[in-house]
């Protein structure tokens, strides 16, 4: 046989190697196919953490456990400062914060044992506005100061008794005012002097 011979001889041997190899992998394919039909689509994904990013690459968003012992999906800015937060506490309690550029809790929204509540801080993390409701039913609007010192209550006791507390610097209620379940007022004023003026209850 001449070298040309062998050469053709050899060249339809790998013709057919390469004709085979490919059947090998048509019919591979098909049956993963056909096994991937046969499962449907997964119906959950599962794992640890999940991470969002932006064109750049930078992440936005995070899904995780938090330290707590709770779960968190946070979104950050453009500089990667987490701005908004909704989770769950490690006791179960739900909770929504909004975090200005410093990363202070500026707004947030959490419930704890059927009690919401709605906060607003100002840049130094000290509340200033507050909004509750407990769990003995009663409810509180609360205004305080600069430095967070509670100034002035409004309040509905468990029976529906409303009242109104102004306090000073010191935390000191200076001024009451409330209307018992039977409809009669009360007003409290207690001067700096320690002097107490009472109005009657008027039936």
């Amino acid at each position: 046989m001449t070298v040309e011979q062998r050469l053709e001889a050899l060249e339809r041997s790998n013709r057919r190697l390469r004709a085979v190899a490919l059947a090998a992998v048509a019919l591979s394919l098909v049956g993963s196919g056909a096994a991937l039909l046969r499962r449907g689509a997964p119906e959950e994904l599962r794992a640890r953490g999940l991470a969002l990013t932006d064109a750049s690459g930078a992440v936005r968003a995070r899904a995780a456990a938090t330290e707590s012992g709770g779960f968190a999906f946070t979104v950050s800015d453009g500089a990667g400062r987490p701005r908004a937060m909704v989770g769950v506490d490690g006791d179960g309690s739900p909770r929504l914060a909004l975090a200005g550029v410093e990363g202070q809790a500026l707004a947030e929204i959490a419930t704890h044992e059927s009690a919401p509540r709605l906060s607003l801080r100002n840049g130094d993390g000290r509340d200033f506005f507050e909004v509750s409701l407990e769990v003995d039913g009663s409810s509180r609007v609360q205004l305080s100061d600069k430095l967070g010192r509670p100034r002035a209550t409004l309040a509905t006791e468990p029976d529906g008794t409303p009242e109104l507390t102004l306090k000073d610097h010191h935390g000191v209620p200076r001024a009451d005012l409330s209307v018992s379940p039977t409809g009669a007022p009360r007003l409290v004023l207690e001067g700096r002097d320690g002097k107490v003026f009472r109005a009657p209850a008027v039936d």
